[in-house]
This record gives structure tokens, C-alpha cells and sequence, in this order.
């Protein structure tokens, strides 16, 4: 009876085999947060904490252009003002407008920061999910 041995090129090709399925897996879920509509009004003026004043409750979305994890952060604060409709987002590009990371003390993106009426109340680092978001909006207004 013929034993079968395993080898190194065996231990190789299944290596190499798991990094290309893990490569498409990753591959195919980050498809999926691409925007189909940018609906979140892009901030042009490094004056605009004077209208932050103005909102009760506004979420500010500090993000850079194609990445993947800030498309999704913004497809998650879409849907959130989809769902709820009486919030104010709005991005900033961090590319364009870098005194806004300092005067806001931002140290990475994405990044959420919330305000009410002017003052930030909240901070979010990274990419939070939809529902996480949404336990977030419903303590803020409360």
C-alpha cells in the first residue's frame, strides 16, 4: 500500500492557494461600498464652524478620495441620514483642506466628528457600522 507524504511544494501551493482566495474575498467586498450617489455636501470654506453653530445636530466626516474604508464610512453616514432625515452631514477632504485635521485635532481618516450647536460632542475613529451609528444618533438626540 502506497503512502502518500506530504511535501513542501505541497505546504506552498496551498498557501499560495488561500492569499488568492483571501485576495478575492477582500477584493469583492470592498466593491461593495462604493457610492452609487454622494449625496453629503463637501465643505469649501475653512470658515465653516460659524455655521456649525447654527445646527442642533451635525455630523462632520473627515475623509480622503478613493479609499475604500472612507467610501464606506460615508455610505454608512448616507444611509443614516437617509433613515433619519433631520441630520446634518457633511465631509471635509482632508487633501484639500489640511488646517481643518489640526484646528479639529484629527489624527487619522475616517473620522466622524458630531456637534451640537456648535460644540463637539462625540468623536468617531475608523469605520463604525450602520447600526452602531444609528444607537449613536438615537443617545445624541436624545
Amino acid at each position: 500500500m502506497k503512502t502518500f507524504q506530504l511535501r513542501e511544494i505541497h505546504f506552498i501551493f496551498l498557501i499560495i492557494a488561500l492569499t488568492g482566495g483571501l485576495y478575492l474575498i477582500g477584493d469583492f467586498k470592498r466593491k461593495e461600498y462604493r457610492l452609487i450617489e454622494d449625496n453629503i455636501p463637501e465643505v469649501k470654506s475653512t470658515f465653516f464652524a460659524d455655521s456649525l453653530k447654527k445646527e442642533p445636530l451635525c455630523f462632520l466626516l473627515f475623509y480622503i478620495n478613493d479609499s475604500d474604508i472612507c467610501n464606506e464610512m460615508k455610505n454608512n453616514l448616507e444611509n443614516l441620514r437617509l433613515n433619519t432625515g433631520n441630520i446634518k452631514i457633511y465631509k471635509v477632504n482632508v487633501d484639500r483642506y489640511p488646517e481643518l485635521i489640526d484646528k479639529y485635532n484629527v489624527s487619522g481618516v475616517p473620522s466622524v466628528l458630531i456637534f451640537r450647536e456648535g460644540v463637539e460632542n462625540k468623536r468617531i475613529m475608523g469605520i463604525v457600522p450602520y447600526s452602531n451609528l444609528e444607537m449613536i444618533y438615537k443617545r445624541q438626540i436624545k
